[in-house]
């Protein structure tokens, strides 16, 4: 299981699942040629796909392709279930 440490914390964190939202950028999706959708898309990612600071970007074989993009991580520290606009 790929573990990440967060900064200024001593202890690796498990990472679990990876949700993702995408196409919510709409000037981006326009800019790749695709749809920009009523609403943003949310697919997953597995762990694998990590990888920590300072390691190297593997870039497939097959593709001469490669976007730059900064990906924002929100860590929910607890169990969050029915909770109301405040709580979330």
């Amino acid at each position: 299981m790929k573990s990440i440490r967060i900064k200024n914390r001593i202890e690796k964190l498990d990472v679990g699942k990876i949700v993702c939202v995408g196409r919510n950028y709409a000037a981006h999706a326009e800019e790749l040629g695709n749809e920009v959708p009523a609403f943003p898309l949310i697919f997953l990612k597995p762990a694998s796909v990590l990888i920590q600071s300072g390691e190297n970007i593997i870039y497939p074989d097959y593709s001469n392709e490669m976007h730059h993009e900064v990906e924002l991580v929100l860590l929910i520290g607890e169990t969050v279930k029915n909770a109301n606009n405040e709580k979330a």
